[in-house]
């Protein structure tokens, strides 16, 4: 019987000191090989036509230090927007307040007060930017960028002021750390998370021809993509 995958489908072992162009080649043409280089032509496709690319991030992004490239597409205006879990939002605080990211398993109390800090920030940030009529992603990536904190430039809600892309953020509300302080509004994160998604919508509701990728998010962005449909 002739085989459904076929010997020449698999991966090319790549050369010592071989070019990132040629392990790609490598790649298989069979499996998830042949499905990246799918989304490859329609990335490539999307960005000749100039139409809009928005990427959903769960927190295990920014926990798996993926961080500095989705800064860096911001930088070169490859991205559009950027949709963010209330997660992945308190890592991001994490990152601009301390450069790295808090180990919360065995919590002690170092670790406990650090993000206490970082919760703190994220209220603030939303109690202000509601006063302003700002988003949450966009209120927060302010507040972050007026304090002195060393590693505000490494933040994607920082960064996505600083190169005019829009940033939204869904939260769910009782599972952030943020949720649990008095200085959390439920009227302020009401109003900047609602306002959030009318902008995500807006954006979808322009994506005819274009991509949105979500990553590390398995049911918060894919829920908040699907109802941002509905009302496009």
């Amino acid at each position: 019987h002739e085989p459904e995958i076929k010997a020449e489908q698999f991966a090319k072992p790549c050369k010592e000191n071989s070019s990132v162009r040629s392990y790609l080649r490598g790649l298989p043409t069979c499996g998830s090989g042949m499905v990246f280089r799918e989304l490859v032509k329609i990335l490539a496709s999307a960005r000749r036509a100039g139409r809009p690319l928005l990427i959903g991030l769960g927190a295990g992004v920014i926990e798996e230090g993926i961080a500095p490239v989705i800064v860096e597409l911001m930088k070169r205006s490859l991205v559009s927007g950027i949709a963010m879990t209330g997660t992945a939002v308190f890592r991001d605080v994490e990152i601009a307040m301390t450069g790295g990211l808090l180990n919360s398993s065995g919590a002690g109390m170092e670790t406990l007060l650090r993000s206490r800090e970082a919760a703190e920030a994220i209220n603030n940030g939303i109690n202000c930017g509601a006063k302003e009529n700002m988003g949450l992603g966009e209120a927060i990536g302010a507040y972050l960028n007026g304090r002195d904190f060393n590693y505000k430039d490494e933040s994607i809600l920082v960064s996505a002021g600083k190169y005019g892309i829009p940033v939204t953020a869904h939260l769910t509300i009782g599972s952030d750390t943020a949720h649990f302080l008095p200085t959390a509004s439920g009227e302020a994160i009401g109003s900047t998370a609602h306002l959030d998604f009318r902008i995500f919508s807006a954006q979808v509701a322009e994506l005819q021809g274009g991509v949105y990728i979500n990553s590390g998010s398995s049911e918060t962005l894919p829920q908040v993509f699907m109802k941002a449909l509905l009302v496009g």
